[in-house]
Protein backbone atom coordinates (compact mmCIF):
# COMPACT_ATOMS: atom_id res chain seq x y z
CA UNK A 1 0.00 0.00 0.00
CA UNK A 2 1.79 3.09 -1.06
CA UNK A 3 -0.36 5.11 1.37
CA UNK A 4 -0.80 4.57 4.89
CA UNK A 5 -3.20 1.48 5.71
CA UNK A 6 -5.55 3.74 8.40
CA UNK A 7 -5.43 7.29 5.47
CA UNK A 8 -8.87 5.46 4.96
CA UNK A 9 -10.17 2.33 6.26
CA UNK A 10 -11.74 0.46 3.86
CA UNK A 11 -10.77 -3.20 4.90
CA UNK A 12 -11.78 -6.07 3.50
CA UNK A 13 -13.65 -4.29 0.73
CA UNK A 14 -15.19 -7.33 -0.52
CA UNK A 15 -15.51 -10.38 1.78
CA UNK A 16 -17.04 -13.34 1.31
CA UNK A 17 -19.74 -13.82 4.40
CA UNK A 18 -20.69 -17.41 3.77
CA UNK A 19 -20.44 -20.73 1.06
CA UNK A 20 -16.50 -21.81 1.84
CA UNK A 21 -14.96 -18.84 2.04
CA UNK A 22 -12.03 -17.70 5.06
CA UNK A 23 -15.03 -16.77 7.86
CA UNK A 24 -15.87 -19.95 7.74
CA UNK A 25 -13.22 -21.18 10.22
CA UNK A 26 -14.71 -18.47 12.51
CA UNK A 27 -18.03 -19.23 12.35
CA UNK A 28 -17.97 -21.85 15.66
CA UNK A 29 -21.23 -20.24 16.74
CA UNK A 30 -24.58 -20.04 15.04
CA UNK A 31 -25.61 -17.58 17.45
CA UNK A 32 -22.80 -15.48 15.46
CA UNK A 33 -23.86 -12.74 12.96
CA UNK A 34 -21.83 -12.25 9.85
CA UNK A 35 -21.61 -8.51 11.22
CA UNK A 36 -20.50 -9.22 14.57
CA UNK A 37 -17.66 -12.22 12.46
CA UNK A 38 -16.60 -9.35 10.26
CA UNK A 39 -15.85 -6.79 12.89
CA UNK A 40 -14.09 -9.29 15.06
CA UNK A 41 -12.07 -9.94 11.36
CA UNK A 42 -11.12 -6.29 11.00
CA UNK A 43 -10.10 -6.36 14.84
CA UNK A 44 -7.63 -9.48 14.01
CA UNK A 45 -6.21 -7.99 10.87
CA UNK A 46 -5.06 -4.94 12.49
CA UNK A 47 -3.70 -6.93 15.82
CA UNK A 48 -2.10 -9.09 13.59
CA UNK A 49 -0.48 -5.85 12.06
CA UNK A 50 1.07 -4.58 16.04
CA UNK A 51 2.20 -8.14 16.77
CA UNK A 52 3.41 -8.42 13.29
CA UNK A 53 1.98 -12.15 13.01
CA UNK A 54 1.88 -12.49 8.95
CA UNK A 55 0.28 -15.75 9.35
CA UNK A 56 -2.97 -14.59 11.21
CA UNK A 57 -2.64 -11.06 9.29
CA UNK A 58 -3.04 -13.73 5.98
CA UNK A 59 -5.45 -15.71 7.68
CA UNK A 60 -7.61 -13.30 7.74
CA UNK A 61 -7.69 -11.83 4.17
CA UNK A 62 -9.07 -14.04 1.22
CA UNK A 63 -6.97 -14.97 -1.41
CA UNK A 64 -8.66 -12.89 -3.67
CA UNK A 65 -8.50 -10.08 -1.29
CA UNK A 66 -7.97 -6.31 -2.91
CA UNK A 67 -7.31 -3.70 -0.73
CA UNK A 68 -8.41 -0.03 -2.02
CA UNK A 69 -6.74 3.11 -0.21
CA UNK A 70 -7.51 6.72 0.11
CA UNK A 71 -5.01 7.42 -2.30
CA UNK A 72 -6.42 5.60 -4.99
CA UNK A 73 -3.59 2.97 -4.54
CA UNK A 74 -4.91 -1.04 -4.54
CA UNK A 75 -2.99 -3.57 -3.19
CA UNK A 76 -3.39 -7.81 -3.47
CA UNK A 77 -3.44 -10.20 -0.73
CA UNK A 78 0.52 -11.33 -1.93
CA UNK A 79 1.22 -7.48 -1.31
CA UNK A 80 0.06 -7.02 1.97
CA UNK A 81 1.59 -9.61 3.63
CA UNK A 82 4.60 -8.93 1.52
CA UNK A 83 4.81 -5.41 3.26
CA UNK A 84 5.56 -6.32 6.78
CA UNK A 85 7.83 -9.08 5.72
CA UNK A 86 10.45 -6.58 4.00
CA UNK A 87 9.73 -4.37 6.94
CA UNK A 88 8.45 -1.72 4.83
CA UNK A 89 6.00 -1.34 6.90
CA UNK A 90 5.64 -1.50 11.04
CA UNK A 91 2.38 -1.05 13.68
CA UNK A 92 2.89 -0.10 17.11
CA UNK A 93 -0.32 0.98 17.17
CA UNK A 94 -3.60 0.37 15.20
CA UNK A 95 -6.92 0.51 15.91
CA UNK A 96 -10.58 0.98 14.55
CA UNK A 97 -12.40 3.99 15.28
CA UNK A 98 -15.89 3.36 14.09
CA UNK A 99 -17.01 0.98 11.48
CA UNK A 100 -19.86 0.09 9.34
CA UNK A 101 -20.68 -3.47 7.74
CA UNK A 102 -23.22 -3.82 5.18
CA UNK A 103 -24.41 -7.21 3.71
CA UNK A 104 -25.52 -8.00 0.51
CA UNK A 105 -26.36 -12.35 0.55
CA UNK A 106 -23.11 -13.52 0.57
CA UNK A 107 -21.00 -10.44 0.19
CA UNK A 108 -19.93 -7.39 3.09
CA UNK A 109 -18.74 -4.64 2.69
CA UNK A 110 -16.62 -2.96 5.43
CA UNK A 111 -15.99 0.54 5.97
CA UNK A 112 -14.50 2.69 8.87
CA UNK A 113 -11.63 4.84 10.27
CA UNK A 114 -8.60 4.48 12.42
CA UNK A 115 -6.17 5.34 13.77
CA UNK A 116 -2.53 4.30 13.98
CA UNK A 117 1.02 4.69 14.91
CA UNK A 118 3.46 3.25 12.44
CA UNK A 119 6.47 3.25 10.81
CA UNK A 120 5.90 2.95 6.64
CA UNK A 121 9.00 2.71 4.30
CA UNK A 122 10.89 4.23 7.49
CA UNK A 123 9.02 7.05 8.01
CA UNK A 124 7.14 7.83 11.37
CA UNK A 125 3.72 7.85 10.49
CA UNK A 126 0.67 8.78 13.33
CA UNK A 127 -2.81 8.84 11.47
CA UNK A 128 -6.32 9.04 12.93
CA UNK A 129 -8.93 8.81 9.82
Amino acid sequence: MSCSMSASLLIAALVWVSGGGPIDARLNSQTSSDEEVLRQLERDWLDATVRHDLEAYGRVMADDFIGHWADGSTTTKHEEIEMPRVKKETYEENKIIDMTVRTFGTTAIASGRNTETSLIEGKASGVQS
